[in-house]
């Protein structure tokens, strides 16, 4: 049986496509057991950051980080324009 992301996992996947690129897909996920994670890559294809998408959704929903713009800013390391 395939594995899927979550609901949230999801959403974080959307954040980084929006930012970095539609290329970051979820055939780009790559699995540790349950867990999902992604080489983040730029539209060259460059890899750019490593996320846990799996521990980043744990951590939004227990209160280790605090809301979507802390994600953005110090774990994705979007910047608001």
């Amino acid at each position: 049986m395939a594995q899927t992301l979550t609901d949230e996992e999801t959403r974080i996947l959307e954040m980084i496509q929006g930012h970095y690129g539609p290329q970051n897909t979820t055939s780009s996920v790559t699995w540790m057991g349950e867990e999902a994670t992604l080489w983040v890559t730029d539209d060259t294809g460059g890899a750019v950051l490593f996320v846990h998408l799996t521990n980043l959704a744990e951590w939004l929903s227990d209160g280790t980080i605090a809301n979507d713009d802390e994600l953005r800013r110090d774990w994705l390391l979007i910047e608001d324009p």
